[in-house]
């Protein structure tokens, strides 16, 4: 049985990744940021659920682009996701 995630993280420049968080940062420029950077690298063999948990839910634009990529293969069946923590409204 082939073990490990069906995704990856794959930042184009993970340098620039690393000194520019996406903290404090208008949605639209988080979602050109993390557009394409979530690769799914296998095909999943048989029908499962997911369950992604996250530290941190500010704009969920993450966790939407991530939902995305996984619901591109069609042995998932649902992703359910656990937020720890919400950003307060300013």
């Amino acid at each position: 049985m082939d073990e490990g995630f069906p995704f990856s993280f794959g930042i184009k420049d993970p340098l620039a990744a690393a000194y520019a968080p996406l903290k404090n940062v208008s949605t639209n420029k988080k979602l050109d940021s993390i557009k394409n950077a979530i690769i799914k690298e296998k095909q999943l063999k048989r029908k499962v659920n997911i369950l992604l948990i996250d530290d941190l839910y500010e704009s969920g634009t993450t966790l939407n682009e991530t939902v995305n990529v996984l619901k591109t293969d069609n042995n998932v069946d649902e992703v359910y996701v656990l937020v720890m923590t919400k950003t307060g409204r300013r």
